[in-house]
């Protein structure tokens, strides 16, 4: 009996260990994730199609629809300003930084983020997506070939990007007004690689910008995904989880480096 009783002593104790560390995990990856959304600054969905010209013939109604129909997340209030910029462009807007934008082959929503980066999250992933999927279907809107995610995020502490500068340079150049960087990364979908005739995939374009009057970095992190075939239906490319994955790749890259350049 008294071997059983410290088995179990040990046991529990162990289990109490266990459970102490992964709590302090999770906690700490709280805090990262919480770090991370106080840093972003805006969130953009994008969906690119095959350009269609009869889509500038019907702009009008895709806004009336936008700014009046029931199931439309907006309204005149949330967009009271309209514009037509260059090249048939057809824009919502207003004071907030909040935009829509429509062209022969692209649909833009914009939405600025401060400190509330998660509301703004959950407005597209609950109300947009719904409502985007049914003005498509509504307006026949097919051959989609690109639907991307882009998050701007601030970053403080640029004198890591100085230092790139002159590695690259060998010292030779020492003192940058002005960086931009640039890089991109191509993953397979599971689609791409199990499905015949499928050869869909992932590029996420990474920049980093800094001008000689800001203090912080502009870091955007856009993640977007190819289909091809094309959709002939926005639905099947499931935007909720193309949103969710690239918060989850964002996170987890932040987390491991990005938030590097915040350090000293």
């Amino acid at each position: 009996m008294p071997c059983i009783k410290q088995d179990l002593g040990l046991y529990f104790i162990v289990r109490l260990i266990i459970g102490f560390n992964l709590t302090r995990e999770r906690l700490s990856n709280y805090n990262q994730m919480s770090l991370f959304a106080q840093k972003v600054t805006g969130i953009t969905l994008g969906i690119r199609f095959s350009r269609a010209f009869r889509i500038s013939d019907v702009a009008g109604e895709i806004i009336d629809n936008i700014l009046r129909d029931p199931l439309s997340p907006f309204d005149t209030k949330y967009f009271p300003k309209f514009d037509e910029g260059s090249l048939r462009e057809k824009i919502l807007f207003n004071k907030d930084g909040d935009s829509i934008k429509i062209t022969p082959d692209d649909f833009i929503l914009t939405l600025k983020v401060e400190n509330d980066f998660d509301k703004k999250y959950k407005f597209i992933d609950d109300k947009f997506i719904p409502y985007v999927n049914f003005l498509f279907n509504l307006f026949e809107i097919d051959e989609i070939n690109r639907v991307g995610i882009l998050y701007t995020i601030d970053l403080s502490k640029p004198k890591v990007l100085d230092k790139t500068i002159r590695t690259l340079t060998n010292e030779s150049l020492t003192d940058s007004h002005n960086f931009n960087l640039e890089f991109t990364r191509k993953i397979k979908t599971e689609e791409g690689i199990l499905k015949k005739g499928v050869k869909d995939y992932i590029n996420i374009i990474y920049s980093f910008n800094k001008d000689l009057e800001e203090k912080m970095i502009d870091f955007r992190y856009d993640y977007q995904k190819f289909f091809s075939p094309f959709l002939s239906n926005l639905k099947d490319g499931k935007l909720d989880k193309i949103l969710s994955e690239s918060r989850k790749n964002l996170e987890a890259e932040y987390t491991k480096w990005v938030k590097n350049y915040e350090e000293d």
